[in-house]
This record gives structure tokens, C-alpha cells and sequence, in this order.
């Protein structure tokens, strides 16, 4: 699956799914993570709780993950 198949997916921009994929820039957003986990199909629990993580090695305040909402387990 290449960056456009997920771009067209999921309706993300390229940039964000190529950076998100990279692993560089700023922590996305956990609605853009979690689509993109779901179309990949990788479970979403374990990658919440790493992306939460991330969020806050990223030093991004707590409110701010919590903002975007808790997933289904999958």
C-alpha cells in the first residue's frame, strides 16, 4: 500500500500520512493515527497507548491527548 492508497483511504494528506509513516515531525492528532491504524489493520489499542505515550514524550499537555476521543479495542 503506498502513501496515496492511504491518502485516498482515509482522506488524510499526503504529508500527514508520510510524516506519520516516518515518524518525524510533530505528534499528529490520534484521529489521524487511528485511521490510518485501522486501514493498515493494526491493532488499536497497543497503538493508543503508544501514541499516548508519544504525546507526552512530546511534552503535549495532557488535556490535549485527552481531547481526542478513546478508540474500540481492534
Amino acid at each position: 500500500m503506498t502513501i496515496s492508497d492511504l491518502h485516498g483511504r482515509t482522506g488524510w494528506a499526503k504529508s500527514k500520512v508520510s510524516k506519520l509513516l516516518q515518524g518525524t515531525g510533530l505528534c499528529l492528532r490520534w484521529e489521524i493515527t487511528q485511521s490510518l491504524v485501522q486501514e493498515l489493520r493494526i491493532p488499536t489499542w497497543p497503538m493508543r497507548r503508544l501514541w499516548a505515550s508519544a504525546a507526552l514524550e512530546a511534552q503535549k499537555k495532557q488535556d490535549w491527548s485527552q481531547l481526542s476521543p478513546l478508540c474500540p479495542s481492534g
